[in-house]
């Protein structure tokens, strides 16, 4: 059964290998696509949380400073630009009602996975 490597470089530390970390392991190219899209979304959450941006400046500060997520699969090739994909969340995350429901909606999705994260991490010591 093949696995898909969710890959994650620093747009910061841009092209530096040893930035570069593993977000996880997923049994199907959704999960692997659906957790791309996920860090992608926490980039731009927390740079829209700096306040006072707009679409072109929310996506200008993600190719400076967010988390540029990638799959590596054994096997398949699993096609995803981060780039794009953030381009268009910037327009989304910045308009309007819709765009203040969906960050409540990211924003109780990365709370939960930081809690999720944080009890791991308790357990483990």
């Amino acid at each position: 059964m093949p696995l898909y490597r969710v890959m994650v470089d620093d747009n910061f530390h841009y092209q530096d290998a040893d930035e570069r970390w593993e977000y996880g392991v997923f049994a199907t190219p959704r999960e692997a696509l659906a957790a791309c899209r996920r860090v992608v979304d926490e980039s731009l959450l927390h740079e829209y949380n700096q306040g006072g941006v707009t679409a072109e400046r929310l996506f200008d500060r993600y190719t400076s400073f967010g988390d540029e997520p990638f799959v590596v699969a054994t096997g398949k090739k699993i096609d995803f630009s981060a780039r794009t994909y953030a381009q268009a969340r910037s327009t989304a995350l910045t308009k309007g009602l819709a765009g203040w429901l969906r960050r409540t909606v990211i924003s109780v999705g990365v709370r939960m996975r930081n809690r999720r994260l944080l009890s791991k991490l308790r357990s483990k010591s």
